[in-house]
This record gives structure tokens, sequence and C-alpha cells, in this order.
């Protein structure tokens, strides 16, 4: 991945990531137009189109595109969040919504981040500011789903709708790859010239990085292979666009989204499994113990050996994971303000924080990371209280399935890469749908009969 360049580590006032540049107006007439057609679209659709607008949105407007207003950071998904509020408000379709257990985790680890970074950052408002945008951001997408989604069919129009949006995003890349242009960067934070690593063209179109660009449509592919058999058919248009969704993570050139492949397909290779999931994970437990007590090196540093794409960095994803636990005590508290001291002795400047569980430990010590990685156990709870409750059957357990699936995908590739951009959208929208999809198939009363032993699946049953 490439290198990321933080002003204020890690955060800050003005923030540069991939020629994003935060804190300053940049909107093209041209993606200020399309937001408030999707803004308006998203206010007056019917509810289980509502995200349709949010999906086009990310898929073809660049993550440089904001307003900033009396210092205050509005990208263009944060002003689709404000259209959410606005809806939700209008046609008082919030007022039969209830807190679940993860809602509060949620916002726990969301204002967790955001004062122990303030503090990290010796109360520097400017420091608060961020991260009261990036939990207005990444809370709102949450809330607005956890709203708006109230069945699986409102789950499958989403995953319908980024199978139609393969269709136009693989033409863009094709198009990126045969010109080397990028048609996309007219609205900034994309370079105009497709970068070039080991000899290959790393296409991205109008994402923030090509890793990410790839990651995104790995994740979603288990819920686009459970959508392509449907009551013993083929759907024909679900299984061109997964042959599209290869093909646009092919034309990334990354190892990440690769393995996010290979990931998906693993997660609903276990579909079978799925009411045995809990002698997998210990299978699974004893088998990594094994494999380190009979490695000289720990078991991530196989990390280092991964290159499916040519030109990877997995040897700095493993020294990333391996400084993050010699310098525990010192981000441990609430995090750290630059990790670049770790690179004494290494060869490699790490300061780059290509993990998404150290970088919460990076930017708000072990108490955010600690309530992420509950937050997952809950999402991954949620689908397996679904699973156990058998209130679905056939297409339907098959696509709960390839939610939970999707998250493992998600959850897996974490490891060795840190999410910004369109993608952090994708990942609160898909940890709404999670548990969405126990208060409505697997409410408290059902749930609470489920042996303790059946609680967490992984992937998703």
């Amino acid at each position: 991945m490439g290198k990321t360049t933080c002003r204020s580590p890690q955060t800050g006032a003005i923030v540069e990531k991939m020629g994003t540049v935060y804190g300053h107006t940049t909107v093209h007439p041209l993606g200020l137009a399309i937001l408030l057609m999707l803004g308006v679209a998203m206010v007056i659709v019917k509810k289980e189109h509502a995200f349709i607008p949010v999906l086009v949105l990310a898929c073809f407007i660049s993550p440089a595109q904001r307003l900033v207003v009396a210092s205050l950071d509005f990208s263009f998904v944060r002003i689709m969040v404000v259209f959410g509020v606005l809806r939700m408000v209008l046609r008082n379709e919030y007022h039969s919504f209830k807190l679940h257990a993860a809602d509060k985790i949620m916002i726990a680890w969301a204002v967790t981040r955001m004062l122990l970074f303030t503090v990290q950052q010796r109360l520097a408002p400017s420091a608060f500011v961020y991260q009261l945008g990036t939990n207005f951001e990444e809370l709102g997408i949450y809330f607005v789903a956890r709203v708006l989604i109230r069945s699986i069919d409102d789950v499958r129009t989403i995953v319908k709708t980024l199978i139609i949006l393969s269709f136009p995003v693989m033409f863009f890349f094709l198009l990126e790859k045969a010109t080397g242009r990028n048609v996309f960067s007219i609205f900034g934070g994309v370079s105009p010239i497709t970068e070039v690593r080991e000899g290959r063209l790393r296409v991205q179109g109008a994402f923030a990085h090509p890793i990410l660009a790839g990651s995104f449509w790995a994740s979603i592919i288990p819920m686009v292979m459970a959508m392509i058999k449907k009551k013993g058919n083929t759907d024909v248009i679900a299984l061109v666009s997964f042959i599209s969704i290869l093909t646009i993570i092919v034309l990334c050139s990354s190892s990440t989204p690769i393995i996010g492949i290979m990931l998906a397909f693993i997660g609903m290779a276990f579909f079978s499994f799925r009411f045995k999931m809990d002698k997998v994970r210990n299978a699974l437990f004893i088998g990594y113990i094994a494999l380190d007590l009979s490695m000289k090196a720990p078991v991530y540093h196989l990390l280092s050996r991964i290159d499916l794409a040519g030109g990877s960095t997995g040897h700095y994803r493993y020294l990333l994971i391996d400084k993050a636990i010699a310098h525990f005590r010192d981000w441990a508290l609430w995090g750290v303000p630059d990790t670049t001291y770790w690179s004494e002795g290494t060869g490699e400047t790490l300061n780059d924080i290509v993990n998404q569980y150290i970088l919460n430990g990076v930017v708000g010590g072990m108490p955010t990371l600690i309530l992420f990685v509950v937050m997952i156990i809950f999402a991954f709870r949620s689908i397996g209280r679904v699973i156990h409750s058998r209130a679905l059957a056939g297409d339907d357990e098959r696509f709960i399935w390839g939610i939970g699936a999707s998250l493992f995908t998600h959850i897996t590739m974490f490891i060795v890469v840190s999410y910004f951009g369109q993608i952090v959208m994708l990942w609160n929208l898909h940890l709404a749908i999670c548990i969405s999809m126990e208060t409505i198939y697997a409410p408290e009363g059902v749930a609470a009969k489920l042996g303790e032993g059946q609680l967490l699946p992984i992937p998703g049953g």
C-alpha cells in the first residue's frame, strides 16, 4: 500500500491522504450537482431504496469532494448523512427504533476514540473537531442504516444496487487500464495518471486508493455469491456481476483484495458447517497454536511472504504488527501521536498504519481497540442468532450467511489494510445490517433461548 502522509499524526486540522486535503473546500460544479440530485433522491424515494444514492456517490465521486463551513469539514458522504437524517425526521421513520446493545457499544467506541485522541493530542481543538466529524460520518451512516433497514429485502436491494453499479465501475476501470488516465481526477483526490507498480497499472477509479477499491468490491463478494442462486435457478445478472467484480479487483493489481477474494470463498464454503462453527473455531485455534509452536518466527511473519500481485509490502505489515506488540506500553493507555520511532533497526519508516486494529490502538489506545473488537463480536453474534433461530430458510438463510461471510472478509483484511474513503461507509453500513438482521429475525426472546456455544459463529453462523 502506498504511504499516507499525515500532519498532526494520524489525523489533525489538515490531513493529506492520497491527494485529499482536509480542512479546505474542494467542490467541482458537476460533483455538487450530482450531490444535490442524490441528496434529494435519498429524501423522496421509498425506504428500501434510500441507500441507493449513497452507493452511487461512493462509486463515482472521489472522497476529496467536501465543503468546509466554520472549520467544520463536510465530505459529500457526511452531507448525505444530513440528507438521511432529514429524511427520517420528515417521514418520522425513527419513532419505532430501539437501541440494541451493539448500538451502545458503537457509540461508546466512537466517544472513547474521540476523547482519548484529544487527550493524546494535548487537548488540541483541531483533534477534537476532526474526530467529531469522523464520528458524525461513521455513526451517521450506521444509525441511518439501523433505522431504515427493516427486512432482508432491504439488504437485498442494497446488494442488487452494487451488482448493477459493478458494470459501469468495471467500464471505467477498463477505460483507465487502457488509457492510463483516471477520468475521476476532475473531482480531485485521485491522480489523473494511473499509478504503476512493478510494470502494472493499479487502477482505482473514484476510490481513495487501488487497495481500497479492490477491498470494497471483495468485501461484497459473499453476498453477491448468495444472490446467484435463487429458488434453484441462476440469476444471470448476479453471475455476470460476479465476473465484473473479479475483473475490477484484478485491475487494482493489489494483493490485499485478491486475498479478500480467497477469504470470501472460504467464508461461503463453511455454509454447510453453519451449525457446527464452534468445532471449526476450536480446530482453527488449536491449529494456530500448533503452527506458532512449530515456527521459529510468529505466525504473523507469514505476512512477509505474501505477494500475489507483485510489489507487495508484506514485510512492512509484519514489522508493523511486531513493533506494535513490542511498544504496547507506549500506546495502550490512549494511543501514540507518532509511530515513526517504531522504525529503529527495521530499515523501514513505520508511520503508515496499514492495519485497522493497530490504527484503533494508535488513535485511541486499548480502550478504543477493545470496543472495536467487541463491536465486531456483536455483529457476528447477531448473524449467528439469526442462523440458529431458524427463522429463515433456503435462499434467505444462505443470504444471511453471505452477510456474515462478508463481515469475515472485512475483519480479516483489516490485518493488512486500514480503511479510509468510501469503504468506511460500506463498513459501517455492513455493521448496521448485521445488527438489524438480529433485531428483525432473532429478537431477544428468541436469542435468549439459544445455547451459549451458538452465539459467536465465524463467519456468519
